[in-house]
């Protein structure tokens, strides 16, 4: 949903809910391989996935839902409705991953901003906003200048990249 928040400058700040997700397993099988970081015994619960999922659910549940993850890059509500109608933006990092230009078109569109080839392509080397984890966990991103497909999905779900093929574990119903 969008959100108003009046600044203490007075300036109002309209925003929405975009959440950036990715496959559990794929999250804490990460974590594991940069075991520097908590010396290779990662938990779900220092990983904090319980409480994004809180967070998911909430804000699901306070903005009638979300939309997107369906293997088509960014979505939301494309009702043409007011912009408070719109719902959560869900953006897939394995779409975002598989299909940069599409996905990223997708969620300016969802976001009434334009999009550029720009956001394709980034200087090597670090970056001044990559904040304090940026050893642990951009050494792949410092080293490449852009978003390049990661392989293709196929369409039960699975991906193929360079001979190896992974599947999408769905999360649990609760």
């Amino acid at each position: 949903a969008t959100t108003t928040t009046t600044t203490n400058t007075g300036h109002n700040l309209v925003h929405r809910h975009v959440l950036l997700i990715r496959d559990p397993v794929a999250v804490l099988s990460s974590w594991d391989d940069a075991g520097t970081v908590h010396g290779n015994d990662v938990t779900p619960d220092e990983v904090g996935i319980i409480p994004l999922l809180g967070i998911y659910s909430t804000l699901m549940s306070r903005t009638g839902g979300g939309s997107g993850g369906d293997g088509g890059g960014a979505g939301g509500d494309a009702s043409g409705g007011d912009a408070s109608d719109k719902k959560v933006v869900i953006l897939d990092s394995d779409d975002l991953a598989h299909r940069p230009r599409e996905t990223l078109t997708a969620l300016c569109e969802e976001l009434d901003i334009p999009y550029t080839d720009a956001m394709l392509t980034w200087p090597t080397g670090p970056h001044a906003c990559d904040g304090p984890w940026a050893d642990w966990w951009y050494a792949n991103v410092h080293k490449s200048s852009g978003w390049f497909g990661h392989g293709d999905k196929k369409e039960d779900g699975e991906e193929e990249d360079g001979g190896t093929t992974t599947a999408t574990t769905p999360l649990p119903s609760t």
